[in-house]
């Protein structure tokens, strides 16, 4: 099977093998089932106004399968919904990323500096978001190099995870982190991902599949176990779009990030 190229952010690549397992009868089903899920997911979100990071996790797929959904972007409806800096200096950051404005600086209140400088042990909900804010901007903000350890620090826990691995992406499409630094250095944190994924109790949730779309666009769906998938399908509502935890359409964006790079591994374009 064609191994997927991992969709890194302004096409940083580095190639891991991905390999679902399944009878050629059960092949066909599953393609109908993504084709199916897919089309009804860009029915649903197609000019829907939507976040930036909302935006990105589109683009990423579109990257990986060709497929055309778009989703506007509309920063007055963003400001709307957010509560305080911590939303605005998100948005900034993706907007940063994506329309490569000058570098970013991340407002931090007072009480962000024992997560930077204190050890990443026991942090509350609001101190992990301040970090992964950091993380996000040394990430945006590298212009020619990026220490792993340093910018990124030890595999945490939690959506940090998953945000060290995607800062790390970030980097990569920066130019600040060579695919060979980063087949060198991202295993940790896949790992981490990956154990959170499998020790995970309960249903899916909203971090769940952010753990299974980040493992994809790293180039591991070989790493997303086939009943995930099957039961992320199996949630899709009838107007195209998940409703787990959090804001519908970041889930549902997730899951879309998700299916393409399954897609796109298992159904690679000479064989559509």
């Amino acid at each position: 099977m064609k191994m997927l190229r991992p969709v890194f952010v302004l096409c940083f690549l580095c190639v891991f093998s991905g390999v679902f397992a399944g009878s050629h009868a059960h092949a066909a089903t599953l393609k109908e089932r993504l084709e199916s899920a897919l089309t009804r997911t860009e029915g649903a979100m197609e000019g829907v106004q939507a976040r930036s990071d909302v935006v990105f996790m589109i683009s990423q797929a579109r990257q990986l399968t060709g497929r055309n959904a778009s989703v506007a972007l509309d920063r007055k409806i963003h400001e709307q919904r957010n509560n305080g800096w911590v939303q605005e200096t998100e948005y900034k950051l993706w907007e940063a990323r994506d329309k490569k404005l000058p570098r970013v600086t991340v407002r931090l209140p007072l009480k962000a500096d024992p997560v930077l400088s204190g050890p990443k042990v026991a942090l509350s909900p609001d101190q992990r978001f301040i970090l992964v804010l950091v993380l996000m901007q040394r990430a945006v903000n590298c212009t020619s190099s990026f220490d792993i350890y340093k910018d990124i620090g030890e595999p945490y826990f939690d959506y940090v995870s998953a945000h060290q691995l995607l800062s790390m992406m970030i980097a990569g499409g920066n130019g600040c982190l060579s695919q060979a630094a980063f087949a060198r250095s991202a295993q940790p944190y896949i790992q981490r991902l990956y154990t959170e994924i499998v020790h995970h109790e309960g249903g899916l949730t909203d971090l769940q599949v952010e753990r299974a779309a980040f493992l994809a666009l790293a180039g591991r769906v070989d790493l997303v176990d086939g009943k995930l998938v099957e039961a992320l399908l199996d949630s899709q509502n009838a107007q195209g779009v998940w409703v787990f935890d959090m804001q519908p359409e970041h889930t549902s964006a997730l899951a879309y990030l998700l299916l393409s790079a399954v897609y796109a591994d298992k159904f690679p374009p000479a064989r559509r």
